[in-house]
Parts: C-alpha cells; sequence; structure tokens
C-alpha cells in the first residue's frame, strides 16, 4: 500500500487516462519502429510529436469531463495545433512574424477559463504546436502543408482510436464511466489580478523566441517554450514550476545521455517509446516535476531514432531550459519587487 500511495502521488490511476496512455504508447512504438525500418520520413516525427502532444491534451486534467467531450476537444486540439504548426514552420526564422504570431495567439491561452480544463487545453497545446512547428523551419509550401498535415494526423490517431474504443466499450456493454458532459463554462476569463503576470508571459517569451531567432540558435524553440510553461498567475506558483522544471529537465536529460552513451541501436530506442510514452501521458496531471523528465525524455528519444547528434542536443535541452529559467526568474522578481511597492504607496495613501 505504501508504495501504490508513493506512485499515486507522481501518476495518474483513472482508467480512462490509463487507456489513452496505451494507445499513445502503441501507436508511439509503430511509428518508430516504421521509422528506423524503412521509412526515414521526418514526417512520422512529426506524427509521434502530435500524436503524444494530443494524447497529453487529453489527459492533463480532464478525468472529470465525459469521454465524448475529450474526443470532441481532442479533433479541434488537434486540427488548430496542427495549423498553427504549419504557421511556425513558416514563421521561424522571422522575426517580425513570429512575434506577431506570439502576440495573436498567446493572449488566448493567458484568457482562457482554467476551471475549463479542456478548453485551456485547447489553447495550451495550441500555442505548444506552433513553437514546436518552430522548431521545423520551412519555406517550401508543399513541405509547410506536409509537416501541418502530418502534426495533425497524429493528433488525430488518439482522437479516432478513442470513437473506436467507445463505441465497443459501449456494445460490450463496459462503459462504466457515467459523468455527465459539463456545459455553461465560460471559455475566457479576465482576471485583473492576473494582467501583470500575462504581460510578463508575454514579453519573456517574445524576448526568448528574439533571442533563439536572432542568433540562430540550434533547437532555440526550447526556450520561449520553457518560459511559456513555467509562468503562472503568482508569483509563488511560478517559482515552484521553476523548480520542479529544472529538477525535472536534469532527471529526463541524464537518463537520455546515459541510453544514449550505452545504447547504440535505434531499435532499442524505439523499443523504448511505449513505456517512455505511456508514463509521460499517466504523469501530466499528477506531478509537474515527473511529468518534465518524461516528456524531456520522450522528446529526446524521439531524436535518438533520427541519430541527430542526440548528445548535443540533450545539452541545448538542459542549457536552454536553464537560460530561460534565468530570463523569467529575473523579470518575476522585477514584478514582484514592482507590486511590492505599489502596494505599500497604496496603503500609505488610504
Amino acid at each position: 500500500m505504501g508504495l501504490k500511495k508513493i506512485l499515486l502521488n507522481y501518476f495518474d490511476d483513472d482508467r480512462q487516462i490509463n487507456l489513452i496512455a496505451l494507445q499513445t504508447s502503441f501507436f508511439g512504438l509503430v511509428l518508430a519502429l516504421l521509422y528506423v525500418s524503412k521509412f526515414h520520413k521526418i514526417e512520422l516525427i512529426i506524427i509521434m510529436t502530435g500524436l503524444l502532444m494530443n494524447s497529453v491534451m487529453l489527459s492533463f486534467n480532464s478525468s472529470q469531463y465525459h469521454p465524448v467531450q475529450r474526443i470532441n476537444y481532442g479533433l479541434i486540439t488537434s486540427i488548430a495545433s496542427g495549423i498553427v504548426y504549419g504557421i511556425g514552420c513558416f514563421a521561424a526564422n522571422n522575426i517580425w512574424l513570429s512575434t506577431l504570431c506570439i502576440l495573436i495567439i498567446l493572449p488566448w491561452v493567458i484568457f482562457s477559463n482554467q476551471s475549463h480544463g479542456l478548453i485551456a487545453g485547447l489553447f495550451l497545446y495550441t500555442f505548444e504546436g506552433f513553437i514546436l512547428g518552430s522548431g521545423m523551419p520551412a519555406n517550401d509550401l508543399n513541405t509547410i502543408i506536409r509537416y501541418s498535415l502530418s502534426y495533425t494526423f497524429g493528433g488525430s490517431l488518439i482522437v479516432f482510436s478513442g470513437i473506436i474504443r467507445l463505441f465497443v466499450l459501449e456494445k460490450a456493454g463496459l462503459n462504466s464511466n457515467q459523468k455527465s458532459i459539463i456545459n455553461n463554462l465560460p471559455y475566457l476569463e479576465i482576471n485583473i489580478h492576473k494582467v501583470a503576470y500575462n504581460i510578463i508571459m508575454i514579453f519573456t517569451v517574445m524576448l526568448c523566441n528574439y533571442i533563439s531567432i536572432h542568433y540562430h540558435l540550434t533547437n532555440g524553440y526550447w526556450l520561449p517554450l520553457t518560459a511559456f510553461l513555467i509562468i503562472k498567475s503568482n508569483h509563488a506558483l511560478s517559482i515552484s514550476r521553476i523548480t520542479l522544471r529544472i529538477i525535472g529537465t536534469l532527471i529526463g536529460g541524464g537518463v537520455a545521455l546515459a541510453c544514449c552513451l550505452l545504447i547504440h541501436s535505434q531499435l532499442i530506442f524505439a523499443l523504448m517509446i511505449f513505456p517512455v510514452f505511456y508514463l509521460t501521458v499517466i504523469a501530466v496531471s499528477r506531478h509537474y516535476g515527473s511529468f518534465t523528465a518524461l516528456i524531456t525524455l520522450s522528446v529526446l528519444l524521439i531524436i535518438a531514432l533520427m541519430r541527430n547528434e542526440t548528445i548535443y542536443k540533450i545539452e541545448y535541452r538542459v542549457i536552454y531550459t536553464l537560460f530561460a529559467v534565468l530570463i523569467v526568474m529575473l523579470f518575476l522578481y522585477i514584478l514582484k519587487f514592482i507590486l511590492t511597492k505599489t502596494s505599500v504607496a497604496f496603503n500609505k495613501l488610504y
């Protein structure tokens, strides 16, 4: 019982989420085996990425929702994130265009209603699709469309497999999930207390994006992605998130580095996709630190399949995460200082 309680702190035991995780790991394994066997196509890697991201979205704080709701939002997310993935590919090397896209897309994430887990996940993972797309720059229209459709297809895989799963369970009389569909929750939430932190998020993401493009950093998209993921609507939560992000990235990067030094077979890396994808999906709604470690390991395993200087990219992942953390912490403490001084001045007036 003690071990089970410990594991439940890090991994979700919800049946639906575990089924999503199993489907994700199965499809991820099939795609990885296809890639290492004969089809060395970058589109397969993009499909794997879209699959994993949409599965994470469906599992993130969504056990309270009806399965049909999850599927509907999952389909919308796969389409929306696929579109912005292509936009990210096109805008990747253009500072002004990518900044404009950030200013258009990011406010939807910032002002989404966090009480509505699915709508918040939709906006969050759509913006994440844009950032990931910027890591695959392309100028040719046909290439951009291929990449965009690949990312959409990856996200749709888990959605359509979910439709089949629900149909089979219903026919077999095994669908015991009686959760009602949740309606009438507002999609957006404008809260004046969050505005300052939201401004900091926009500014730091744009600054990290500028540094990434201006200095032509390899895999520099990890800078704005890290800044985006760790800033929350209050100082204490953001600092906690930063701590877990650093620890998780170091652990995930360390495990990935050990794997790259000890393992030299693409087939073994492909087989590792199954357990790592599974654990990543069931960790997302339980513990941010364990999820960060596992998503880092998942991404680096995908890179390892391509034999594309994986060790150096592990170093980039860790260095860029730490660099983005330093930028975020600097502005968070500046913001805290300003808010403290403002509060003191306000109290003196009244």
